[in-house]
């Protein structure tokens, strides 16, 4: 169905930021429709975008949200979490302070950063303790993946959390899961 799409272009996702509120709650959708905004506001608080950035084939969405800003037709609060390029690590970090400044617009804000940590249970990339097993119940030697290094996970987490940003991370198996609270946990010792 993607390929017969046509392209999204920042007109044809233009309706969008109203849309998610009433995807979320059909109530706070009707909210929109009869211009009370502000009920949305005070029954919901805000909405988080989990990527800003291009991912998986995706683009980004993060110039149509601030149009929709801009221009006031963004309702509700929503923070955009910027993607964070695993292949990139702290290089990427000035160029991710910039797009915060760029895309913090009225109720916009990029102030929070995504990193993914493992992968799904399902295909087996969950980042797990122990062995999965087989389709007969024998170990393998699979625990899924890391995708930082945990080492480099507390490093980068860091320093994110020393910017300012709010780290949004992906972690779904229990090693994965333990990397990550341990990455909060030195970010907490290093800065309070």
């Amino acid at each position: 169905t993607r390929r017969a799409a046509p392209p999204p272009t920042p007109e044809r996702r233009r309706p969008g930021p109203r849309l998610v509120v009433a995807a979320i709650d059909p109530h706070r959708g009707q909210a929109h429709r009869l211009g009370r905004p502000d009920v949305v506001e005070q029954a919901l608080g805000g909405v988080q975008d989990a990527i800003l950035g291009d991912y998986a084939g995706i683009n980004d969405p993060s110039a149509t949200y601030l149009q929709a800003a801009q221009s006031d037709d963004l309702t509700a609060t929503v923070t955009g979490a910027l993607w964070w390029d695993r292949d990139r690590g702290a290089d990427q970090i000035p160029e991710l302070v910039k797009r915060r400044f760029a895309y913090t617009f009225g109720r916009l804000s990029a102030t929070s950063i995504k990193i993914m940590q493992d992968g799904v249970a399902e295909n087996f990339t969950a980042g797990m303790s122990t062995p999965y097993l087989d389709g007969n119940g024998n170990e393998t030697d699979n625990v899924g993946i890391s995708m930082v290094d945990p080492e480099a996970l507390c490093e980068y987490v860091t320093m994110l959390d020393s910017l300012g940003f709010q780290v949004h991370v992906h972690a779904i198996g229990d090693r994965a899961v333990r990397e990550t609270l341990d990455a909060f946990e030195a970010a907490r010792s290093a800065n309070g």
